[in-house]
């Protein structure tokens, strides 16, 4: 069993690399690694920190915590953009019902 302050480690490891492939805006891979991550998330959540770790547990749990928050805006402008495309191709759709009706 990883103590808590490897699980608070590798929780950091695997928001890093989170971010990095929603930057690179490959999110099928971050799909597959938000599943083991929310895992991780939840041990260290139900894990007891010994007093002799709490500080540096909640200093990398604060990093992880705001490379979080960048992540999710990345995720907040993607999904803008899809709500734009979806717009547009709904929009583009239409267009083509009403052309259509004049055939």
């Amino acid at each position: 069993m990883s103590t808590p302050l490897e699980l608070a480690n590798s929780a950091l490891e695997q928001a890093q690399a989170l971010q990095a492939l929603a930057t690179d805006n490959n999110w099928e891979q971050v799909q597959k690694l938000q599943t083991k991550y929310v895992a991780l998330i939840n041990d260290i959540a139900i894990s007891t920190v010994p007093e002799n770790q709490q500080s540096e547990v909640r200093s990398i749990l604060l990093q992880v915590k705001e490379i979080n928050n960048a992540t999710m805006a990345l995720a907040d402008k993607e999904k803008g953009n899809l709500v734009a495309q979806k717009k547009t191709i709904d929009q583009g759709a239409k267009m083509q019902k009403a052309l259509n009706a004049f055939k």
